[in-house]
């Protein structure tokens, strides 16, 4: 019990409890008013992300009271400001869309995300898992956050501008899956998208000054919360000018009051769709609030504790999803402006949650006349910040391949949005480890004739090779995905170096060896001797001599009661020496090194190795937790009515049982039993997993021909579209429908039809009355002009 209170307390108590003990009275002010700047931030751009979660407003309102308070007391970063942000409230909205059917259901989802991650959290604080704030690179966190600043405020434009143009617009450019389509059909329908509704030029007026405002006093006034003078003015002119009845969207009436108190209840199938992205949400939330926080307390001559940090986020996130709230993160913009008011404490975050509750219980109701474009341009203006080109090309300057990790990432989000972004950059973040690991760096080591110590050839001129020795050395672990390449890097240079009698390996920057390298290096041994060439190893770490040994290599690492020889002590050793410098024979292991600028430096301590040993096992742990998973997964998904004897015969084949697996895995049995798959029809049933065949037809058992057609009823969490009718439509018309109701166009297939005009559609696939999930792939068939008819033929009217 005590080591539960440790671990949520900490050694000296809650960490606002001890910063107050010293507090100076003086500071009072200026925290203060750095809270009530920060709670002027908070109000607009918490109500905007919601917007972008897909939230009601108040809910955004709910996440910046609880969540607050919770990182006062436990968050060890003095200055840092938690709250909704924009690449989280993206993330959130992509994890719960698919689920969500009714406006109620996405908050219940939200707040039950909001605890999963704080679960989480959890977890990784009791696993100490601290170490993975830096599981994702500044590489990773700059293109990430700029695929979102550029998702989120592509996503406002259509709110700035009113009206649907610009929405059919988007709707055509994400529906579009196909190369197929010409040019000019293409033209055609953005045409008609555009003209689909009239822009409300009020609104234009209204988000347009918004965004000249905060652009514009950002740069010459930067201490004065300009997103607030931004909606109160928007907010004057809504209520002088009428601007509902001039076409402008208001924001409407919002819930005033105590947030709601409860536990947001999913089922266990909500609960296991909303894992991934609670998994991504903490990596995220995680690296952006250990990264911010170290970033304004170094400022300061102050620290952060990465496991404190895990507890103070967990609290934050359960605080907010059983307060009507969803999952939070840093904010960096509130940070700031609070570091620029003047904070010196957590009692900022203290006085900006007051200010938040006395807006919900007393000022919610001059919000209803809240502009929408008013409230995407702060949106809009919060998410071009977040977008970092000047990063991206300081990359590319000083390092490419990490300017293109950026830029993948960045593209990740855009491309396939926030959730499957996060995937991408933990994906590029894991592939960059292995790649650095896996390509390690060899040099080749030369003796300076004045210390008489080994150097980088490449880096020390006056450094001279020891004549009939190789010397190299390798940085980092000698593991299987790098043994090779230490092995083709000396043969190839042996080619080169005729007369080489002898390579020796400086192993003193090697922390760990595994079996397969043990093995590489055996056999490199006996081709080497097989060249009369010999080969040794200088200054290797406890780890690596223990693992020689094991591989029957500790004959090369001298014996147990003595230190590892040097370099140039392995080279008098074998023979080979020159006698030359002072080093000649006192060159022994864990003699401080360096190359100069950039050298390796010597090495492990016995508290690394203790702390990399404690690594292994949490890795070790988490490795074979997912094990279990991939296990009893693979289990439950199994094909129940997949044959076990020989297949029937053609015949006369037994419909196989679908009903319960994964639509994908379905239409395999179905057609390895011989069976073709048929119409596939939806149902929406957010309380089952996505894409779970619910019925099929004929019924399991039953008796058919071979290549009878299966149908299916599917399940999906994403709202039902009906397939229009578009037949004797022109293309880019049919296109435009199709589009703007959610479906892609995934195919044009031109084919001869003499009853319909060239160009004009025939039908689709699946047929007009399909019922499918939004976002779904559509063919289009259109015909072809090899079989148009005459000018004068009247053209088809389009069905209704």
């Amino acid at each position: 019990m005590e080591a539960v209170r440790r671990t949520i307390l900490g050694s000296r108590g809650l960490p606002l409890a001890w910063t107050l003990r010293a507090y100076d009275r003086r500071a009072l002010p200026r925290d203060v008013i750095a809270g009530l700047t920060v709670a002027a931030l908070i109000v607009p751009l918490s109500i905007g992300y919601a917007q972008v979660a897909g939230l009601p407003p108040e809910v955004g309102l709910y996440a910046s009271l609880a969540p607050l308070v919770a990182y006062a007391l436990l968050g060890s970063a003095r200055r840092l400001i938690v709250g909704p942000d924009a690449a989280t409230a993206a993330l959130i909205g992509a994890t719960i869309a698919p689920l969500a059917v009714l406006a109620d259901d996405r908050v219940r989802l939200a707040g039950a995300l909001g605890l999963l991650v704080g679960l989480v959290f959890v977890v990784m604080r009791l696993a100490s898992l601290g170490f993975l704030a830096n599981l994702l690179s500044k590489p990773i966190l700059i293109g990430y956050m700029t695929g979102v600043g550029v998702d989120v405020a592509i996503g406002q434009i259509p709110k700035l501008f009113g009206g649907r143009p610009l929405e059919a617009v988007f709707d055509l450019v994400g529906g579009v899956a196909t190369t197929g389509i010409e040019a000019g059909v293409l033209v055609e329908a953005f045409r008609l998208a555009f003209r689909a509704g009239a822009i409300s030029w009020p609104s234009v007026v209204v988000g347009g000054l918004v965004i000249v405002t905060m652009f514009l006093g950002g740069r010459l006034l930067p201490r004065v919360p300009w997103a607030l003078v931004a909606i109160l003015g928007a907010l004057a002119g809504s209520a002088l000018f009428d601007l509902q009845s001039r076409g402008v969207q208001v924001l409407g009436p919002v819930p005033g009051g105590l947030p709601p108190i409860g536990i947001p209840y999913v089922s266990i199938q909500e609960a296991a769709a909303l894992l991934p992205g609670a998994l991504g949400l903490a990596i995220l939330s995680f690296a952006d609030t250990t990264a911010t926080g170290r970033t304004f307390s170094e400022k300061h001559g102050e620290e952060t504790d990465p496991d404190r940090e895990l507890v103070a986020l967990a609290g934050a996130d359960i605080a907010g999803s059983l307060t009507g709230g969803y999952p939070v993160s840093a904010s960096p913009s509130r940070t700031g402006a609070s570091e620029r008011a003047g904070s010196q404490t957590q009692l900022v975050g203290l006085v900006a949650a007051v200010t938040v509750l006395i807006v919900l219980l007393f000022l919610t109701g001059p919000m209803a006349y809240l502009p929408i474009p008013a409230l995407a341009g702060v949106i809009f203006v919060s998410a071009i910040g977040l977008i970092n080109l000047g990063g991206i090309r300081e990359l590319l300057r000083r390092r490419m391949a990490e300017g293109v990790i950026a830029i993948a990432a960045a593209l990740g989000v855009v491309l396939y949005g926030t959730l499957m972004g996060v995937v991408i950059a933990v994906l590029l973040a894991t592939l960059d480890v292995f790649r650095r690991a896996a390509t390690p760096r060899i040099v080749e080591l030369g003796r300076e004739p004045t210390s008489g110590e080994f150097l980088d050839l490449s880096r020390w001129t006056a450094a001279q090779r020891v004549p009939g020795v190789l010397v190299l050395r390798q940085s980092g672990p000698l593991f299987f995905a790098n043994a090779t390449t230490l092995r083709d890097a000396i043969t190839s240079m042996l080619r080169t170096r005729p007369g080489t009698r002898a390579v020796v390996l400086d192993m003193r920057t090697v922390g760990d060896i595994d079996l397969t390298a043990v093995d590489v290096l055996r056999q490199l041994v006996d081709k080497l001797a097989a060249d009369e060439v010999q080969l040794a190893f200088a200054r290797p770490t406890g780890p690596v001599r223990d693992g020689l040994r094991a591989g029957g290599l500790g004959e090369f690492v001298g014996p147990e009661d003595m230190p590892a020889a040097g370099v140039a002590a392995v080279i008098e050793r074998l023979g080979l020496g020159d006698g030359k410098g002072p080093a000649a024979t006192s060159d022994v292991a864990d003699t401080p090194d360096t190359d100069g600028p950039g050298g390796e430096p010597a090495g492990d301590t016995d508290a690394q190795d203790a702390g990399r040993r404690g690594l292994a096992v949490r890795i070790g742990v988490v490795l074979v937790g997912l094990a279990g998973v991939l296990v009893v997964g693979a289990l439950l998904l199994r094909d129940p009515g997949e044959p076990t004897s020989s297949p029937t015969p053609p015949a006369a084949v037994v419909v196989p049982n679908v009903v319960g697996l994964p639509a994908e895995r379905a239409s395999d049995v179905i057609e390895r039993a011989g069976l073709e798959v048929g119409t596939s029809d939806y149902i929406a049933l957010p309380d089952r997993p996505e894409g779970t065949v619910m019925d099929q037809a004929p019924e399991a058992g039953s008796l058919v021909e071979s290549a009878t057609s299966v149908d299916m009823v599917i399940s999906t969490g994403h709202q039902i579209v009906v397939v229009p009718d578009v037949r004797g439509l022109p293309q880019a018309e049919a296109i435009v429908t199709l589009t703007g109701l959610g479906l892609r166009i995934d195919e044009v297939v031109p084919l001869a039809d003499a009853q319909v005009p060239a160009g004009h559609t025939i039908d689709t696939q699946p047929p007009a009355g399909s019922r499918l999930p939004e976002g779904s792939s559509v063919d289009l068939r259109v015909s072809d002009d090899t079989a148009a008819p005459s000018p004068s033929a009247a053209s088809p009217s389009a069905a209704p």
